[in-house]
């Protein structure tokens, strides 16, 4: 009988497992995170800023495009997330005599993403996403302008850096690529694609 009261009190004393290491729903502690735990969630905000200059012939071109807006991230199992974000879509090209084109509108997808830990709450995020956009195209210059609605469906495809210096926020960066499929509703214009590469960088705060 003395002997199992002893095995038991030791039991009672012996210190838990150290969990520093795993951020997970409601906790506050330190950097150091290797694994981040089912029900986290995560909300900031990602900006991608695309420049590019074409010449053909006598003709150039500057183009720009910009993804801005916030982010919503839940983690369906340990290091594995769903985000949902939606984005500010400005896409320019301007082409000398020919006016231009502009594209104003909005982007929202849904992606998964998958965390692995490279120590010292720093994780390598490859990410795959799908979604659609909207928006409206100006074609030329005032007075002689042409302007239709757009829209179509998104792929995205990224390869990012996540760093956690404290359990409470994070900040992230690495290329990322987003593919449009669309079309306009003036029949003349018919089907376009096009592929947006760039530079992904954002914070996000967790909760």
């Amino acid at each position: 009988m003395k002997a199992r009261c002893c095995a038991i009190l030791s039991i009672i004393l012996l210190p838990a497992p150290a969990l520093a290491d795993t951020l997970q729903p409601t906790e506050s502690y330190g950097s150091g995170i290797t694994r981040v735990s089912k029900g986290v969630k995560e909300i900031g905000l990602d900006s991608m800023l695309v420049v590019g200059y074409d010449k053909v012939g006598e003709a150039s071109s500057l183009r720009a495009t910009l993804f801005t807006g916030p982010t919503f991230r839940y983690f369906l199992r340990d290091n594995l997330s769903l985000a949902l974000n939606a984005s500010f879509l400005y896409k320019t090209a301007s082409a000398g005599d020919l006016g231009g084109q502009t594209d104003l509108g909005g982007l929202a997808t849904v992606a998964v993403g998958y965390y692995a830990s490279l120590g010292r709450g720093i994780f390598l995020k490859p990410q795959l996403g799908a979604g659609g956009f909207f928006g409206i195209r100006t074609i030329g210059k005032k007075p002689d302008e042409l302007r239709s609605n757009i829209f179509g469906g998104t792929g995205r495809v990224g390869l990012g850096i996540v760093f956690y210096p404290s359990a409470r926020f994070n900040v992230h960066a690495g290329p990322e690529a987003v593919v449009s499929f669309g079309k306009s509703n003036t029949p003349a214009d018919g089907g376009f694609m096009s592929v947006d590469a760039g530079f992904n960088v954002g914070f996000t705060y967790v909760f």
